[in-house]
């Protein structure tokens, strides 16, 4: 693996959310495919987290929008983070908190 390799978000956002993306596959088996659309268009907001604001993305940002988000979720206890990862500031907290109430996760 290169050493400026980013994961894609997709893998991030499961982490986040694995019983919803469970439920989305479940709706898709069993044929309900407006149900696994609807669920996929709230789910599909929350890709944007994991983008910095200037458009980019890094590996040490996308480490703590995603302990940032089980924190909020109540799944772990803390968010801190260690090198290469960087610390969540106070507003990209608030704004994975919003995404995360806009995707019905909160």
């Amino acid at each position: 693996m290169a050493a400026n390799h980013v994961s894609p978000p997709e893998d991030s956002v499961t982490d986040v959310a694995p019983a919803a993306f469970t439920q989305l596959y479940n709706h898709w088996i069993a044929g309900q495919q407006s149900e696994a659309v609807q669920l996929q268009n709230r789910l599909a907001r929350l890709f944007d987290i994991f983008i910095l604001p200037d458009g980019t993305r890094n590996i040490g940002y996308i480490i703590g929008v995603m302990k940032t988000a089980l924190k909020l979720r109540g799944v772990i206890k803390s968010n801190r983070t260690f090198r290469p990862a960087c610390e969540i500031t106070p507003e990209q907290e608030e704004r994975i908190r919003a995404s995360l109430v806009e995707s019905e996760l909160l």
